[in-house]
C-alpha cells in the first residue's frame, strides 16, 4: 500500500530536525554536522560527514546530496556552494523570475502552483488536446520542479542514478520529459552526452535559460505532445542513445503504453531505460491523470516487460526503476 503522502519520506536540508525525527534518535555527532547545514556550512558539513557515511545511512544520503547540489550550482555563483540546495534554488528561480527570494518561496512549493493553475485553465483530463494545453502555457511546473528537484531524496536519487549509469557504461542520454532541466545539467557536468526533450511551454524557456547561465551545450528538442511519435519524430530519427530517462513523465500522458513502446523502439538491444512513475497517486496530484492509476506498481513492470524492457535493478530507496531492452 503506498504511503498516504507522496512526499512524506522527502525533506528540504532545512527539515533536518523533523526527518531525523521520523527515522531515529540521531548521534550528537551527526547532529552537529547537520546544525551546520542548516546554517548554510555545507561545505564544512560534508567534509565532517564523510568519515561517517560507511556507518550511517542517512549521513549518505546528505553527502551524496549535496555533492550533487554542488555540481547542478557550479559556476553560478561562489557563495552557493555553502549554501542549502533550497536556498540554491530560491536565489536561481528569483534571478530568472527577477523577484526577491522571499516573494519567490511563497509559490516554490509541490502541487500547490499546480492545482491552481490546472483548476484555473479548467483542463479537462479526458482530452489530450487540453492536458497538452496545460504544459504550453503553465509556468507552474518551474515553481514546483525546482522544490521537488532539491530536496534530499531527489538530489540523491540523481547522484546515485548517475553513478549506476556509468558502471553500466552508459554514455549517450535521451532525458524525456526533463522538465527545469536539473538531471540534465548534472549528468553533462559529470561528462554524459545529454540530449534534453520537452513540450514548448515556460518550463521549456527556464530549462533553455538555466543551461546558457551556465554555458552549457545542451541539445534541446521541442517535443510535440505525441507519446506515439514524439521519440521518432524528425527532431530526434539522427540521434541515437545508450539511455532514455524519463522521471515522473508516465503518470501526465493520456496514453502511457504507447509512449513505453516508442522507448523500446528507439533503444538498441542492450539499450536502458530508467523510468520512475507514480500513477498511484493520482488522487494527491491534480496533473496525475486518473485514467492512469492502473498503470502504477507491478503494473507497469509488466507492461515495460511486454515491450521488451526488462528490470534490470531496483531500489527501494530510489524511486527511478533501471529497464534494459531485450
Amino acid at each position: 500500500m503506498p504511503p498516504k503522502d507522496y512526499y512524506d519520506h522527502m525533506y528540504d536540508i532545512e527539515d533536518l530536525t523533523h526527518l531525523n525525527a521520523k527515522i531515529r534518535p540521531r548521534s550528537a555527532h551527526i547532529c552537529a554536522f547537520e546544525e551546520m547545514i542548516r546554517e548554510q556550512h555545507c561545505s564544512e558539513a560534508v567534509q565532517g560527514l564523510r568519515p561517517h557515511i560507511k556507518h550511517d545511512v542517512f549521513a549518505q544520503m546528505l553527502v551524496s546530496a549535496l555533492w550533487a547540489k554542488d555540481r547542478i550550482f557550479f559556476g553560478m555563483n561562489k557563495t552557493l556552494l555553502d549554501k542549502s540546495p533550497k536556498s540554491c534554488a530560491l536565489e536561481e528561480l528569483s534571478e530568472y523570475l527577477e523577484r526577491t527570494p522571499v516573494d519567490t518561496q511563497q509559490k516554490m512549493l509541490v502541487e500547490v502552483p499546480v492545482e491552481k493553475d490546472w483548476k484555473q485553465l479548467k483542463i479537462n483530463p479526458a482530452d489530450p488536446a487540453d492536458v497538452l494545453r496545460f504544459y504550453k502555457e503553465t509556468d507552474s511546473y518551474v515553481y514546483e520542479l525546482m522544490a521537488a528537484n532539491n530536496i534530499i531524496q531527489t538530489l540523491f536519487t540523481f547522484s546515485t542514478m548517475a553513478e549506476r549509469l556509468q558502471k553500466l557504461g552508459v554514455q549517450n542520454v535521451l532525458d524525456y520529459g526533463g522538465g527545469a532541466g536539473t538531471l540534465s545539467i548534472l549528468l553533462d557536468r559529470l561528462g554524459y552526452d545529454v540530449t534534453y526533450a520537452d513540450v514548448i511551454g515556460k518550463t521549456f524557456d527556464f530549462a533553455k535559460w538555466r543551461f546558457q547561465k551556465r554555458n552549457l551545450n545542451i541539445p534541446m528538442v521541442e517535443l510535440a505532445g505525441n507519446e506515439r511519435t514524439d521519440i521518432l519524430s524528425p527532431a530526434l530519427t539522427d540521434h541515437t542513445f545508450d539511455c532514455i530517462l524519463s522521471t515522473e513523465v508516465i503518470e501526465h500522458v493520456p496514453h502511457p503504453l504507447d509512449l513505453i513502446a516508442s522507448f523500446a523502439q528507439k533503444l538498441p538491444l542492450g539499450g536502458i531505460a530508467v523510468v520512475s512513475e507514480s500513477c498511484d497517486y493520482t488522487e494527491q496530484f491534480a496533473s496525475h491523470l486518473e485514467s492512469n492509476k492502473k498503470y502504477g506498481g507491478a503494473v507497469f513492470i509488466e507492461h515495460m516487460k511486454e515491450a521488451g524492457l526488462h528490470l534490470l535493478e531496483y531500489d527501494v530507496f530510489i524511486p527511478q526503476q533501471i529497464f534494459i531492452k531485450k
